[in-house]
């Protein structure tokens, strides 16, 4: 697996959009089944979301997201 969330760091730094750029985090459900949100956002806008039992993949997984709406993945 590819890492999104490095990938989409050096994109922040290339175009100077990494001073406008937050991570915020959520869970849902019981401590032993949680389900875990990263929010991807941009100048205070999400921009994308990732979902999964663990935060460090739901972050992945909006990494993710949030490459593939600004066109840098296809």
């Amino acid at each position: 697996m590819s890492d999104y969330v490095l990938m989409l760091n050096n994109h922040l730094q290339a175009t100077g959009d990494i001073y406008y750029f937050t991570w915020d985090y959520g869970h849902s459900g019981p401590e032993h089944q949680a389900n875990h949100y990263a929010y991807a956002k941009l100048r205070g806008q999400v921009v994308a979301v990732g979902t999964a039992t663990s935060r460090s993949v739901a972050k992945q997984h909006a990494a993710y997201q949030f490459l593939r709406v600004c066109g840098v993945l296809h």
